[in-house]
């Protein structure tokens, strides 16, 4: 080398340096000057749902080993000088560089850094992490998630928000997201993902992959408390061992009874204790007061009781918590029952407190009466919940007084039809070593001009690409997705753009950072047609003049008019979905689980678009996805919901955008069916506090929360 290169070589470094260019060498990159810009389409995309993003991702990814510190250059002199680092009397647990385990920065690891002699910021992790666990003898023993000062442990991605600039200490006016991957020395391939279910008897049922080499699986749950001598806004997360099993399926116990001559709960103390730990709320019963208390459910593979491979998953206790139940709150329901007695009633409905502390009012069912004493005793549960059990007393009675108007309630209550069914899809993305040679890869959205539903600029990249049949997607620009965050975007994809085939069969190559799709051909000639179905039903029943709100209207009247519910799919749907439930094991389960995939196969168009436009039939979700797909293609804001009813069966229905409110509405029940006593129409744009639909229709939280954002 020459000695005019060579110098100009060292100007160069000898600038970058004075001048705090990122020449990152173990990190690969990181914080500093972005390393490379997005392509024009994403940048776009980015920029079209930037309102609903708080952050702005960085396409470099930042490499690290597991007992690896972050580090990269700064110009500030002393750690001091950053704008937003804790200072005295700031109460938030906020800093200029967080470190959180999960792609919704909830799970924050630290906030706390600190700077070497060669001006570098280095982070490392900052506290030990360990799964608590409560032994039969009454003792503690933990297992560690992550060492202070040591090692990331078992999270393999980390989330790096940067909140001042490096080399000023300025505050950014808009923090930077940087995604840190782990390299776990060939572990990273020992990971699990997880799922969950409610079961028609109130219990959670969390599924998850087999990791090789796992003997066991601790089932944990992460909560975020307070630091000692601190404010509500201080804290960290407490990982709580929930219970641990050697299977691959895990469901909680059933729902505990109150029984009033024993003064409480029924149960033993380990099953108490374990609903206790599920409960998403504190109650104050001197005060009367119910406060929310949100957690995260894991799942982390044991090998000889230590943590082996990467943690699950969360599974947020807002997405089943609010439809879970705990037990009929006694206290306002004895208050209830002596109000009926003075009016010489007796009781129809019963208060079942939530997970989520709140109370929700559901039908019972009398299942035995008999003569105490001088009264009589009732002992009822709740429909479709034989576990969930109270008893109460009709004082100086007879037996033979009580019971006609006991047979009479229960003859009204099993003769009751259930309008809903809902068959909810998890979207299972399995790992692969994709070739792609020859093969073409997606890369770019913008020539296709489909509208779809979407809240983020991946699930319109993503949707997009689905709808044009892409059979490989490259999501490099989208550094911020792990494989579960894909599983899960596509799940929301797939529910609120129903035009899309649904049977897609998802396989990602992480190194590549592609997603393959396969499709079946003659599921893809049927969703072609039902996409130009829609697109000639709307262009009949919308014209350019109509309101939103007419816009709705015509969409329901026509649906009403055109689809009738199928009861004999529902009925095949839930013989199967009550076999599984009633199975325990793990093998059983599996079973059970394929016999109902192959026997209601000739019932699936009852539950997707097709049904209702061809066959002119469906049940809840039918209608549901088919409202979505014609309001989509009108230019409706709308959103697929799924939740339960006040008879805690499985149901859909749909959120709609006017005049800048949301409103629900529920085709399903809408349409009578040509039955003379039911009104039409009556779930037509309700507001979210009117009592008809509040009292009505549970949604899950991820629906309430989107309309929030």
């Amino acid at each position: 080398m020459s000695r005019k290169i060579r110098f100009i070589s060292l100007l160069t470094l000898l600038i970058c340096f004075l001048m705090g260019c990122s020449l990152f060498q173990k990190n690969g990159g990181g914080p500093g000057e972005q390393g490379g810009k997005f392509s024009e389409s994403v940048r776009k995309l980015r920029e079209k749902y930037s309102k609903n993003t708080p952050y702005d991702v960085q396409e470099k990814v930042i490499e690290i080993k597991e007992n690896e510190p972050i580090t990269f250059p700064t110009e500030v002199q002393k750690p001091n000088d950053f704008e937003t680092l804790p200072h005295a009397g700031q109460t938030e647990l906020i800093s200029s560089f967080e470190i959180y385990g999960d792609s919704n920065l909830r799970a924050i690891l630290g906030g706390d850094f600190k700077m070497n002699d060669k001006r570098q910021i280095v982070i490392e992790p900052a506290y030990h992490f360990s799964a608590t666990r409560v032994e039969a003898n009454g003792e503690h023993t933990e297992y560690g998630l992550a060492k202070q000062g040591e090692s990331w442990g078992v999270f393999d991605t980390l989330y790096l928000l940067q909140r001042d600039d490096e080399r000023t200490g300025k505050k950014l006016k808009k923090p930077k997201l940087w995604i840190v991957k782990i390299d776990k020395k060939g572990r990273d391939k020992l990971t699990l993902k997880t799922k969950s279910s409610l079961l028609g008897d109130g219990r959670l049922q969390l599924e998850w992959t087999e990791v090789p080499g796992a003997d066991s699986y601790s089932i944990i749950k992460r909560e975020y408390v307070t630091m000692p001598g601190s404010d509500t806004k201080t804290g960290l997360y407490n990982y709580k061992e929930v219970d641990r099993v050697t299977s691959t399926v895990y469901r909680t116990d059933l729902p505990t009874h109150y029984d009033s001559r024993n003064g409480g709960r029924s149960g033993d103390d380990p099953i108490l204790a374990r609903q206790r730990l599920l409960q998403a709320y504190d109650q104050d019963y001197s005060k009367k007061t119910v406060e929310k208390k949100p957690y995260e459910l894991l799942v982390v593979p044991l090998k000889d009781k230590e943590a082996l491979g990467t943690i699950s998953n969360p599974i947020s206790s807002d997405s089943f918590a609010k439809l879970m139940p705990n037990q009929i709150d006694f206290r306002t329901f004895s208050d209830q029952v002596s109000a009926l007695r003075q009016k010489g009633n007796i009781p129809e409905e019963a208060p079942l407190q939530m997970m989520d502390g709140q109370i929700q009012n559901f039908p019972i069912v009398y299942e035995k009466i008999e003569k105490e004493g001088r009264d009589v005793r009732c002992l009822v549960s709740i429909k479709g919940m034989p576990t969930v059990k109270t008893d109460f007393f009709i004082e100086q009675a007879s037996v033979e007084e009580v019971q006609p108007v006991v047979d009479k309630h229960n003859e009204k209550v099993n003769k009751e039809e259930s309008k809903s069914g809902v068959s909810e899809k998890y979207i299972s993305v399995e790992q692969a070593d994709l070739d792609l040679k020859g093969k073409t890869v997606v890369h770019d959205v913008s020539d296709i001009e489909e509208r779809v539903a979407a809240r983020s600029a991946a699930q319109e990249y993503f949707a997009k690409a689905l709808l044009s049949d892409a059979e490989y997607v490259d999501y490099s620009e989208f550094p911020e997705l792990s494989e579960g965050d894909v599983s899960e975007l596509l799940h929301d994809v797939l529910e609120q753009n129903p035009v899309i085939q649904q049977g897609v069969v998802p396989a990602i190559d992480a190194k590549k950072h592609v997603v393959s799709f396969k499709y079946d051909a003659d599921e893809t000639a049927k969703y072609k047609k039902a996409r130009k179905k829609v697109k000639e039903i709307v262009k009949d029943i919308i014209k350019d003049q109509m309101s939103d709100r007419e816009k709705i209207e015509a969409i329901n009247q026509y649906m009403i008019e055109h689809i009738s519910y199928d009861k004999v799919a529902y009925q095949g749907f839930l013989n199967y979905k009550t076999s599984i439930e009633n199975k325990e094991s793990e093998e059983a389960i599996s079973k059970a689980f394929k016999d109902m995939q192959d026997g209601i196969r000739k019932y699936e168009s009852s539950f997707d678009i097709t049904g209702p436009l061809f066959e002119g039939k469906g049940v809840c979700q039918a209608y549901a996805v088919t409202f979505q797909a014609l309001a989509q293609e009108a230019g409706l804001e709308t959103m697929y919901v799924s939740g339960n009813t006040d008879d805690f069966d499985p149901h859909a229905w749909n959120f709609a955008k006017v005049d800048g409110q949301w409103l629900a509405l529920d085709v399903t029940w809408n349409d009578s069916d040509g039955d003379s006593t039911k009104k039409e129409n009556e779930y037509l744009l309700l507001a979210m506090d009117n009592p008809l639909y509040a009292q009505s229709h549970y949604a899950f939280d991820r629906y309430e929360d989107a309309i929030k954002e």
